[in-house]
This record gives C-alpha cells, structure tokens and sequence, in this order.
C-alpha cells in the first residue's frame, strides 16, 4: 500500500515517464528488398570504402555527419554480428554503405486554441506553421562481388540540429535494420 506522503510523488514520476514516451520522436522507416539475400550465401560483410558515404539527395551536411555516420557503423556492425554475420575489414560477402544528412522542414500542425466566446466547443483548431530540423539515415547492402543492390533501408526523424543524440540513433538504426533477413548462423542461435 502506498503512503500518503508517497502519493505525490508516484504521480510525477508516472507523469513524467508519461511526458517522456510523448516527447519521443517518431521514427519513418521503409526498407526494401531489392534481390533477395540468400543467407546461405551471405555470411560476412565490409562497410563501403569510402568514409563517409555521403549524404543523401534533398538534404544537406551538418557539422556532425561524419560523426553520425561513424556511430551508426559501429551500431550497423553489432547489430550485423548479432544477426550472425561476421565483419571483414574488406571483402566480406555483402558490403554496407551509410548515409545521413539533414534538412530544415517546413508543417502545418493543428494547434488547439481557447475560443474566445465559446458557444459551442470550447476550443477550436488553428493550423500554424512550425519549422523543424529532418535527420536521415540510409543503410544499403549490395553484393560484394557482383555490387548489386541487394537491400535498401532508410528512417528519418525530427532532430536536434545542434546535438547528436545517441538513443534516438540507436532506435533509428535499429529499426531500419529490423527488417534485414538473419544470416543462417545467426538464425541457430536462441
């Protein structure tokens, strides 16, 4: 049974972890099969020789592009590994590349405004425009001998243009490589 005097502050806990999971920013994910990996096949992999790969086209690069692209390798190499693919400084069965940039973005979001004399509903809807900042990281695998394109993956995202900000990376990386198929190593394992 909870005190009293707990009460209060079990309330702001419950709301701030409320305020959290609504603040989060909401990750765009699509990904694409573009020949079907074998995973008989494809065992290991290397990252695209070039450092960085560049920055996808309509956007932009920031200050920090190298840097974000250079910890969504490592985030693409763990996650790769506990899929049960093995990296390979070069060579490797499939090759990685990854891109990230940014770009400022223009919404009309509605806006719930008190109405001045409410007749009806005390509230009406007005539509303001409200600049943001899009982050974008794309992820594509192509075959290391033939360099097909094997698989495309990319999530944008509202970001802070003035911070990297590890977790919301993270999650991105995370879900675009949700839907990568698990080599056969990998599917042994529990």
């Amino acid at each position: 049974m909870t005190s009293p005097r707990a009460l209060p502050l079990l309330l702001l806990a419950l709301a701030s972890a409320t305020f959290a999971i609504a603040c989060a920013s909401t990750i765009n994910v699509h990904s694409i099969v573009l020949l079907s990996p074998d995973s008989a096949q494809y065992q290991t992999f290397s990252f695209g020789a070039r450092a960085p790969e560049g920055v996808p086209d309509n956007y932009q690069a920031s200050p920090r592009t190298e840097e974000v692209q250079r910890r969504a390798q490592l985030l693409v190499a763990g996650l790769l590994q506990e899929r049960g693919y093995v990296q390979k400084p070069y060579g490797g069965d499939f090759v990685v590349r990854i891109a990230s940039g940014r770009r400022a973005r223009e919404e009309l979001r509605a806006v719930p405004i008190p109405h001045p004399e409410p007749t009806g509903p005390a509230w009406f809807e007005e539509h303001e425009e409200e600049d943001f900042v899009e982050g974008i990281l794309v992820i594509d695998v192509f075959d290391g001998k033939s360099q097909q394109a094997l698989w495309h993956g990319a999530a944008r995202v509202e970001i802070d243009s003035d911070k990297i900000d590890d977790q919301l990376l993270r999650r991105a990386t995370s879900k675009v490589l949700a839907a990568f198929p698990w080599s056969r190593a990998g599917r042994r394992t529990p």
